[in-house]
């Protein structure tokens, strides 16, 4: 059994993840190529900030080498999720991508008899790993296809080469931590069984995993586990780890502060609805006996002043009974 860092946890997974070697083995797997040169970009990490808690958001730029041999420079955003309501922040984001400069090329076309040079957009994938499960999607590994029909919805080929259509479109990845199987069947989901949450170390602190079968796997998830083993020792590393814990923390009890709150505001409101409601039934009541008893008054043929008098209601609405 060996003992891991948490790679749920925002500090571990940066660390993980700026480990070349890792990066490579990770997203070679889940993009089932091979990637011939992998960088950070900008050689920093850019942190998005939820609710005070802040998440890695990390863009690699590289040089991926398809089935026909052909290479292609591509831009891979990476995230994690843990929220339903994360999907805005994950189109701005891609959004930011689409209008960068740094995701395009300079590119030397002929018009007109004339060289020109244009920027060409580099194509952009994008993978999120959610904390949470989809509703409606059981496969724990999805990945989008796009294809192009005519309007007799045939399929229409060569558009793969075109980069003004390339230019518009991104491939995603999503990978459903809690839907991963118990036992991986493929090298792909080996690698990812890091991220299930099966075995922590203790039940008060889901900082550290521990490891139960590690022998009978690859060298490449071992690569990954000795590196998630480092992070441990790490300082910078669990000094942060705590501070997620205690970010989290605030944020549970404010959530739980304010559903107490809701619930007592719930159960107010209905409170003062049922007061409400027995004193309009109340006057709903009296009304009726009025009217009873102005009928009767009016049936004996008193005068109205008389029957008025005694039952509150005016002449008109005496003579409408």
């Amino acid at each position: 059994m060996i003992t891991i860092a948490n790679p749920i946890y925002d500090s571990v997974f940066k660390f993980m993840m700026q480990d070349p070697r890792v990066a490579k083995i990770f997203l070679q797997n889940l993009l089932n190529c091979t990637i011939e040169e992998l960088v950070v970009k900008n050689n920093e990490i850019i942190t998005i900030e939820i609710d005070n808690l802040k998440l890695s958001k990390l863009d690699y730029s590289a040089r991926i080498v398809q089935d026909n041999g052909e290479k292609t420079l591509v831009t891979i955003e990476l995230q994690r999720a843990f929220e339903k309501t994360e999907v805005m922040r994950f189109r701005k984001y891609i959004g930011e991508q689409y209008i960068s400069s740094e995701n395009c090329f300079k590119n030397t076309i002929v018009v007109n008899n004339q060289k020109k040079v244009i920027d060409e957009p580099i194509p952009i994938i994008a993978i999120y790993l959610l904390g949470h499960n989809l509703d409606n999607i059981k496969q724990a590994i999805i990945k989008s296809k796009i294809d192009f029909v005519d309007y007799q919805n045939k399929p229409i080929k060569g558009y793969q080469t075109e980069s003004f259509i390339k230019g518009l479109i991104h491939n995603l990845i999503i990978v459903q931590i809690k839907r991963l199987p118990e036992k991986p069947k493929t090298k792909l989901e080996e690698i990812l069984s890091v991220f299930k949450q099966d075995n922590p170390k203790t039940d008060n602190n889901k900082q550290l995993l521990d490891i139960l079968d590690y022998d009978n796997n690859s060298d490449e998830y071992k690569t990954i586990v000795n590196c998630l083993v480092k992070a441990i020792s790490n300082k910078s590393v669990r000094k942060h780890m705590e501070l997620e814990d205690t970010l989290r923390r605030e944020i549970e009890l404010n959530e739980e502060t304010n559903k107490l709150n809701f619930n007592e505001g719930v159960e107010k409101g209905r409170a003062e609805g049922r007061a409400e409601g027995r004193a309009e039934g109340e006057k709903i009541g009296i009304e009726k006996e009025r009217a009873v008893m102005a009928r009767k008054m009016k049936a004996d043929g008193m005068p109205f002043e008389i029957i008025t008098k005694y039952s509150g209601l005016s002449k008109d609405e005496i003579e409408k009974l």
